[in-house]
């Protein structure tokens, strides 16, 4: 079973939320690079509550969004409430969904393979309902190797490898999808859409941390987790002394594309 976001529903947003102005120049990407017009319907796997997919209803497309979790797409239904009935939400699993084959003009999945055990059969079944010539778009946000935030990144994860874990998720990463998408014969393309920095405190850079906010640390071992916490505290009080202290992050969004055949 993948894992559901129920557990952060609440918090989702001011943990993962993007500046006004990325979220509109990731909006304009995706509607580009899927040569989309308003009348050619996205859909979208794991809309969570709705980043990706409110800024392009929006902007005037028609728009479905599945997701495992119902608190995630409450606040999805939440933040559309006004907006014209463009909007389509559904609880659904993402290796299964619940739409005829060559529906929708895009199909867009923004990080969730990472989630799914049985990554494959979700892109599968994402493929199977594009029509043919639409587009996929593969979604994913990644930090560049500087900033204080990138460094706390990295020290977490040494903690752990000291105990022997990782974090991550019960799926894949990002280039075992590119290599399925090769094989399958879409030639996909990466276009990086926004660049932006962000600036937040050492102690809610720590708590992001310690508090198992993310879905990377869900799958640590309590009795790991508990001890890494605690490593990972004094480290950031030796480096960081103030809490208060900014710590910068370098990040970019990029989308892998490809025609559907």
């Amino acid at each position: 079973m993948q894992r559901s976001y129920d557990r952060v529903a609440a918090s989702y947003d001011a943990t993962r939320g993007l500046p006004p102005e990325v979220e509109a120049a990731i909006a304009a990407g995706f509607a580009r690079l899927a040569g989309a017009t308003p009348a050619a319907p996205f859909l979208e796997v794991g809309v969570g509550t709705g980043r990706i997919a409110l800024p392009l209803v929006r902007d005037g497309f028609r728009y479905a969004g599945v997701d495992l979790s119902g608190p995630m797409l409450a606040g999805a239904r939440g933040k559309a409430a006004g907006l014209p009935g463009r909007l389509l939400l559904a609880r659904a699993d993402a290796v299964a969904l619940p739409f005829a084959a060559a529906t929708f003009a895009a199909g867009i999945v923004v990080h969730v393979f990472h989630l799914v055990p049985d990554w494959p059969l979700a892109l599968n079944e994402l493929l199977r309902v594009i029509k043919p010539g639409g587009r996929f778009l593969y979604g994913f946000e990644h930090w560049l190797p500087a900033g204080g935030r990138y460094a706390f990144d990295q020290r977490w994860r040494a903690i752990l490898a000291r105990y022997g874990v990782a974090p991550g998720g019960h799926g894949t990463t990002d280039a075992p999808v590119f290599a399925a998408l090769e094989r399958l014969g879409l030639r996909p393309e990466t276009t990086t859409v926004a660049a932006w920095q962000t600036a937040t405190t050492v102690a809610a850079t720590l708590a992001g941390y310690t508090s198992r906010t993310f879905s990377a640390s869900w799958t640590i071992p309590d009795d790991i987790f508990a001890r890494a916490g605690v490593e990972l505290a004094a480290w950031a009080q030796a480096h960081y002394p103030d809490a208060d202290a900014a710590l910068t992050t370098a990040s970019r969004f990029s989308i892998t594309h490809a025609a559907v055949s």
